[in-house]
């Protein structure tokens, strides 16, 4: 990871069991980040502060203002720039983080503190101590077998811890895919609810266009009614026409034969009647009529 002064943060203070995803999550309100790192011993356990590379300095800035002293998995943060060149003020903490870490976990094992095992280890001491020192230490156990027994006990609570950890790391990471997963679900929801709200509304326009178009409809329908009314009246009327033009046709026929008879008649009676000429000639222009 490469730590720039400008865009890297670090971060003192973390608990043991405390993530990079959730330090990711609790910084990103400040910014993108690019990369989180937390270091971590040869055993693979944290110890204990990291550092942060933000996209931009003014992310990295308002991180360090607004995350220094907060409380994070229960434990009060160092948020501080990062100095490569020309000062050690990420490191000094560096190191105050490192032995606490070490201190912590020999007050955890139930170890002498190192004041205590230099004293131990010094030759002048060893040379210098008083008889009440070798007769305290004459009842009690062999250093080989105190040792012995703390390397087993160390081992098994190493192991116990490791797999506490393991187990935290996995329920966290479970808990963030499924709070994640949550999230999807929910935006997923809102999205659907949003499309039927639409899909209503549309369906509602539908709805009141369809209904001005079945009033057009029977508009138009009872406009059809109307002119087919029309026309049957029309085609009645043509065919009233035809029947009057045919009887009348037919009476114009049976006057002209009437009439015939009637001057036939007239002609064939012995003595014929006396009339006049003007009567003959009315006669036979009606008859020509």
């Amino acid at each position: 990871m490469t730590v720039s002064d400008q865009t890297s943060v670090y971060v003192g203070g973390l608990a043991y069991d405390v993530t990079e995803d959730l330090i990711r999550s609790t910084f990103e309100e400040f910014g993108e980040i690019d990369k989180v790192k937390i270091i971590q011993d040869h055993d693979g356990q944290s110890r204990g502060y990291g550092f942060i590379t933000f996209a931009t300095s003014e992310a990295a800035n308002g991180a360090i203002y607004g995350m220094n002293g907060k409380v994070v998995a229960g434990r009060s943060i160092r948020v501080n720039e990062v100095k490569n060149r020309g000062g050690r003020d990420s490191y000094s903490y560096r190191d105050r983080d490192s032995r606490r870490d070490r201190e912590d976990r020999r007050d955890r094992y139930g170890r002498y503190s190192p004041k205590r095992r230099r004293r131990d280890r010094s030759p002048y001491y060893r040379r210098y101590r008083s008889p009440r020192d070798d007769t305290s230490r004459s009842v009690s156990p062999s250093p080989v077998s105190s040792y012995d027994r703390y390397d087993s006990t160390k081992a098994e609570k190493t192991k116990t811890s490791k797999e506490h950890n393991g187990d935290n790391s996995k329920v966290k990471e479970e808990l963030a895919k499924a709070l994640e997963l949550q999230r999807d679900r929910r935006e997923q929801v809102a999205t659907l609810q949003s499309d039927l709200n639409r899909a209503n509304k549309t369906s509602e326009e539908m709805l009141n266009k369809n209904k001005g178009l079945e009033q057009s409809l029977a508009n138009v329908t009872s406009m059809f009614n109307s002119h087919l009314d029309y026309l049957r009246q029309m085609k009645q009327a043509f065919a009233d026409v035809r029947n009057c033009k045919e009887k009348l046709r037919l009476a114009e026929h049976d006057l002209e034969m009437a009439f015939t008879d009637a001057v036939l008649g007239f002609e064939s009676l012995d003595p014929p009647l006396p009339h006049s000429n003007g009567e003959i000639k009315y006669l036979e222009a009606s008859k020509g009529f």
